[in-house]
């Protein structure tokens, strides 16, 4: 990736126009699956939509069998899942924690870097495309969503359908509050649950076919304690692909986002973490003590949004494929289907990942204090070594640091 992306700070116009008003402005956010008003579904109608699918009424049909059990039992259990299940958005919940969010920004961080002609790109392509999108961004904070979801709060783009753990669905009002921001809910396996499963690739299906907001997921599937790209993971990948393959749209663009930060705000937790000490349960509680990290103003730096190039999911679906689909419907996507997809986002994700100083400083210290711990940096050596590591780094088609003048 070259040094000629234009980046800009989201922050800075924040610190100087009144959020209340900005978070009140007029809002016509852009939908990005173009949609005949008869196909778009309400939460209600997608519920009622996954109910009365016939894969699920006959899964419920056969564990009432199975089970031994009154049918309307097993029907009550699949409404009580879907209704756990689906989003609720709410511009009005937007907005409100829009204002919240934004003044919190603003303590925390120094400044929030976006590569604007990507989502103006994006945007026009929006307005003509009839395909549906899925965002899918690298996962280093439970930031992540939230500042995705600011980011396009701010550019007038309605929120995604955003796939959350029912860790979060389980904090006591703010479950709630995710979910009126687009967030639905999905347990971490369910591989052994057959109705569940059923309901969930039902829904998500529903979601790429009858939702007019795109999907947000993580393709990695947890945070990476290290910053380091992990192994990603498949499973709600294969069945939003499952669902183009049936032909419910004509393709797919997943949107891969390299997100980067100076100082995660999970740092010293992470450091535990990779030390092996067990990961905390994620509580309301948890949340307002991390609100200790407000103490202390700008002190987690910068972060960096660099949005990447589209992938089209139909370049890696062959004619054959499809035919073989439309002969025998049980037949299930090849496996290497979804992972070479999987690896070209986490691709993309490395591409477009921006090095800033900090991360460069930290790397020459850590290296020093290892290879030559009794001789400390002087400033001149670390100036000499940290301009030796950038223009290395350039050679391979980095990009290291964003100049203040192209900001």
């Amino acid at each position: 990736m070259g040094e000629n992306l234009e980046f800009v700070d989201l922050l800075y116009a924040r610190r100087k126009d009144c959020d209340i008003l900005w978070v009140s402005r007029s809002m016509d956010p852009l939908l990005p699956h173009k949609l005949p008003p008869e196909s778009i579904y309400s939460r209600n109608k997608m519920i009622q939509a996954v109910l009365n699918n016939e894969k699920v009424k006959l899964t419920i049909i056969s564990l009432a069998t199975v089970l031994q059990t009154d049918i309307k039992k097993v029907i009550k259990e699949a409404y009580e899942i879907i209704n756990e299940m689906a989003s609720k958005a709410h511009l009005t919940t937007v907005r409100w924690m829009g204002l919240i969010i934004s003044k919190v920004l603003k303590r925390i961080f120094v400044s929030i870097y976006i590569n604007e002609n990507a989502i103006y790109k994006m945007k026009k392509e929006m307005q003509i495309s009839q395909v549906q999108y899925v965002y899918a961004p690298s996962h280093r904070s439970y930031l992540d969503f939230i500042l995705l979801s600011y980011i396009l709060f701010s550019y007038d783009m309605a929120l995604p359908n955003i796939a959350s753990g029912m860790d979060f669905y389980h904090m006591y009002i703010i479950g709630e509050l995710l979910r009126k921001t687009g967030a639905f809910y999905m347990r971490r396996s369910f591989s052994n649950d057959l109705l569940y499963k059923r309901i969930f690739s039902t829904y998500v299906a529903s979601l790429v076919e009858h939702s007019d907001r795109a999907i947000e997921f993580f393709i990695e599937g947890t945070r990476s304690r290290s910053l380091k790209s992990i192994i990603p993971k498949f499973g709600l990948l294969s069945i939003i692909l499952e669902s183009l393959l049936e032909g419910g749209v004509p393709d797919i663009y997943f949107i891969p986002i390299s997100i980067n930060y100076e100082r995660p705000p999970e740092e010293l937790l992470f450091t535990y973490e990779l030390l092996g000490v067990p990961k905390p349960k994620e509580s309301t509680a948890g949340l307002l003590q991390s609100l200790s990290i407000l103490q202390k103003s700008h002190a987690y730096g910068r972060v960096v949004f660099n949005v990447g190039e589209p992938i089209s999911a139909c370049q890696f679906l062959s004619m054959e494929q499809r035919k073989t689909k439309v002969l025998s419907p049980h037949i299930k996507l090849p496996t290497f289907v979804t992972e070479n997809l999987a690896y070209c986002i986490i691709d993309s994700h490395k591409k477009n990942t921006i090095l800033m100083p900090f991360n460069l400083i930290a790397l020459l210290f850590n290296e020093k204090s290892q290879t030559n711990p009794d001789n400390p940096y002087t400033l001149n050596d670390l100036i000499n070594d940290y301009l030796w590591c950038k223009n290395i780094l350039k050679i391979f088609n980095a990009t290291v640091h964003i100049e203040r003048n192209c900001i």
